[in-house]
């Protein structure tokens, strides 16, 4: 119980602050901000519905922004690990 608590709440401060500094991996753009203060709010609410709702949001915005890394380091030529 205390374990899973504490990933929430690390994840859902790691959202709000990736929404606030507008940089999550690469910039952000204002409906991914949104989103991510949305997964954060989520996240500190409590409970499992909303813990998974916050998951649902925030996972492919984190798979967009390791996307964009690629692409750009790709057109840079360099290697995209």
């Amino acid at each position: 119980m205390i374990v899973s608590t504490v990933i929430e709440v690390t994840l859902g401060v790691y959202a709000l602050t990736a929404a606030v500094e507008g940089y999550l991996f690469a910039r952000c753009r204002t409906y991914e901000r949104v989103l991510l203060v949305a997964a954060a709010a989520a996240l500190f609410s409590g409970g499992v519905f909303s813990d998974w709702l916050a998951l649902a949001g925030a996972l492919p915005l984190l798979a967009v922004a390791r996307l964009q890394i690629v692409r750009r380091r790709l057109a840079l030529g360099v290697s995209p690990s």
